[in-house]
């Protein structure tokens, strides 16, 4: 098959290929953040960005004091 198209052919078409994968992501990343400033601005919590749960990021990580006093809270404690 290499030989029938050349190395010329495949190559232009990945490239191709990836620019327009490209292209489609950053427009989806673009909308889906003008539609969660839209929810927003009418008083909706958003908590994540598609461009983040598409890449694999996950929200801040809380600190060890918001942990250490989300178990307090939970085990309905008081800190002196």
């Amino acid at each position: 098959m290499l030989d029938l198209f050349g190395t010329g052919y495949i190559l232009d078409h990945v490239i191709s290929e990836h620019n327009n994968r490209m292209e489609q992501h950053i427009y989806r990343c673009y909308t889906s953040d003008l539609l969660q400033v839209i929810a927003e601005t009418m008083g909706a919590e958003v908590h994540m960005r598609y461009a983040d749960l598409v890449n694999g990021d996950t929200m801040d990580e809380p600190t060890a004091d918001e942990i250490a006093l989300d178990i307090i809270k939970r085990a309905g404690l008081k800190v002196k």
